[in-house]
């Protein structure tokens, strides 16, 4: 029995290495071999300016006048929504952005009525001054509301953002007063 149990023994302590690694006597400490470093390559000079904390950048004033609005990407978190929407004045004058509209429509383009709370400080934008509407609504993760398009009148600029769902609220994400908030900020100096 004694001798059973300690070849059984032998076997469960023999399975406790690692595979395809050999056994270091006592006494010897085991070699360490590096794994091999990967030097960082160069970065690549951006045609377009890298987003901001705030948001994405829009293109600069060289080929543009008045002002250039740019969407970013609509980003999830924690069953909320956020589309950021980036200013730059490349006119002469201050432009005050104002209040956005916004609209809702389907895949037909018909019109979903949709609610918008407006949040921040008002915004004007001198000439290259970049300036951020962030737009975030929650989600219920479902697409029953239908709506496919939105579209955002800001500083005298009519932009549309298609997507397959907004997934925007309903009776089950009642966590906001409004369907939409537009919270606007500017972007801080450099």
């Amino acid at each position: 029995m004694r001798k059973s149990a300690a070849a059984v023994f032998a076997l469960l302590v023999a399975g406790c290495g690692q595979p395809g690694q050999e056994a270091v006597p006592a006494g010897h400490p085991p070699s360490f071999t590096p794994p091999p470093t990967i030097a960082p390559s160069p970065s690549p000079t951006p045609s377009q300016p890298m987003p901001s904390a705030y948001g994405p950048l829009p293109p600069d004033c060289s080929q543009h006048d008045g002002v250039l609005a740019h969407f970013g990407q609509i980003e999830a978190a924690t069953g909320d929504r956020y589309l950021p929407l980036s200013l730059l004045n490349c006119s002469d004058d201050v432009v005050d952005v104002g209040a956005p509209t916004i609209g809702g429509f389907d895949a037909a383009g018909e019109p979903i009525e949709l609610t918008i709370e407006h949040k921040g400080l008002p915004l004007k934008l001198g000439y290259e001054d970049v300036g951020f509407v962030h737009l975030y609504w929650a989600s219920n993760g479902r697409c029953e509301r239908g709506v496919q398009e939105l579209r955002v009148t800001v500083a005298g600029e009519d932009l549309s953002y298609v997507e397959g769902c907004f997934q925007l609220g309903g009776s089950f994400a009642p966590e906001f007063d409004a369907d939409v908030v537009a919270r606007l900020s500017m972007s801080p100096a450099p």
